[in-house]
């Protein structure tokens, strides 16, 4: 009961392959499509003290490219490429390519206020000598309610506070257009930058920008990977605290030179850099799915024994603790889109859903330097251009794609293709 009283039920699910619909005592919450993405649902109307029943209903498919299928000859909707993390069958499941199904990550209950911050992302401007505080802040009801936010940043692996508790007293709201020269020069001028303003939330999500200026900070780099963490309280405008929340963030930049001769050349804060790395496909995610992030963290030290600065999980997202370990050794990742050869036409819609969440993933993650979309995509749809995107509408769909991870993630590095079997592809 006390549980209840705290205003909002949800049932949350870090992972699970591939369709999952989910009732709680027989009532229907939602569904959700893809297996690398947390997803929640309020079940605050039909909670009940005492026990509780969850269902959840998981669905599969064979792959748009036929794996999956006895003789490969069956393409389905499955939005899914190569690298499984494996499942307990002697023949063919202990290798990383057969897709399985299932729920494979922590599913759990929380009880939460009415409004509360259901998203943190600190995007980095070191060159600026500045970074972005992005809130989301989430409001059940159809109502609007003021809220302030506090906000510190301190070092994660290091000490240091850069500063406690910034807030401003409630009055007008200052919206600064987020990383404009200009702009931000205006808003430290009349004292406004970096300070926290009353925003008016309203039901469903509300997305809060606030400039957080760092005129000294350390870099995060492969050789020293130094990591802040930002702590936002939510506060009711008469200064109730509603709710707390943390994520850490990596002070670097990354561009890919596109225009230049050659093209692709790299920059990692502003410095050429190379990559050296491989694929990788697998261990790393049964290691988090067992529990033993020691042995991941020693695999992934194997990588930089070996002179490694990066690698590529192909042909999947993996979970958040295989980011942050890369995070925390200074190891660069390629974060990939679980698509292969071909794209189905029906799930058209469905990618560009699901490249949203991948990007929401991989942001806040300082070693994911670059996103992929799909892995040797084969000439017109591999000869089914009635069930696959041809070439040109394949491009169409990358144009799609870009314009969402930028709309999440602005300074994002895209490679389009990777492994072309009908190059070139576009940027470089």
């Amino acid at each position: 009961l006390e549980q209840l009283a705290a205003g909002a039920s949800f049932v949350c699910f870090k992972g699970v392959d591939y369709k999952a619909h989910v009732f709680i005592n027989g009532t229907y919450l939602g569904s959700h499509e893809g297996f690398f993405s947390p997803f929640e649902f309020d079940f605050t109307a039909c909670a009940r003290e005492g026990e509780n029943v969850l269902v959840v209903r998981v669905e599969n498919d064979a792959t748009g490219s036929g794996s999956g299928a006895p003789d490969r000859s069956y393409s389905g909707d499955k939005i899914y490429a190569a690298t499984g993390p494996g499942f307990d069958e002697p023949e063919v499941g202990w290798h990383h390519c057969p897709p399985g199904m299932g729920i494979y990550q922590p599913v759990r209950v929380e009880f939460r206020p009415r409004l509360f911050v259901s998203d943190l992302y600190v995007r980095p401007l070191p060159e600026q000598k500045a970074a972005e505080l992005w809130v989301e802040v989430f409001l059940c009801d159809p109502a609007t309610e003021d809220v302030v936010i506090h906000y510190g940043v301190h070092g994660r692996n290091f000490e240091e506070t850069l500063f406690e508790d910034r807030v401003d007293r409630p009055g007008g709201m200052y919206r600064c257009g987020f990383g404009d020269d200009l702009q931000i020069a205006k808003a430290k001028a009349d004292g406004t930058y970096g300070k926290e303003q009353v925003w008016s939330m309203g039901k469903g999500i509300n997305y809060l920008r606030i400039p957080i200026q760092m005129e000294t900070f350390r870099w995060w780099t492969p050789d020293e990977p130094w990591l802040y963490q930002v702590q936002v309280t939510l506060e009711k405008a008469d200064g109730q605290v509603l709710d707390r929340a943390e994520q850490h963030f990596g002070m670097r930049s990354f561009h890919m030179d596109e225009a230049g001769d050659p093209k692709g050349s790299l920059y990692l804060n502003g410095n050429p850099i190379r990559l050296r790395g491989a694929n990788t496909m697998g261990h790393e995610q049964q290691c988090v799915m067992k529990g033993d992030l020691d042995q991941l963290r020693d695999d992934l030290l194997l990588a930089r024994i070996c002179n490694m600065n990066f690698l590529r999980f192909t042909q999947r997202p993996v979970q958040d603790e295989v980011y942050t370990m890369c995070d925390m050794l200074g190891l660069m990742a390629q974060v990939d889109l679980p698509t292969f050869g071909a794209i189905r036409r029906n799930q058209y819609c469905e990618i560009l859903r699901q490249v949203d969440e991948m990007e929401k993933l991989a942001r806040p993650h300082p070693s994911c330097i670059m996103v992929s979309y799909i892995n040797e995509p084969s000439p017109e749809g591999g000869n089914s251009p009635h069930r696959s995107l041809d070439r040109k509408e394949l491009e169409g769909l990358f144009g799609a794609a870009d314009a969402l991870v930028q709309h999440r993630n602005p300074e994002r590095v895209t490679k389009p293709c990777d492994g072309d079997y009908n190059p070139p592809s576009p940027g470089i």
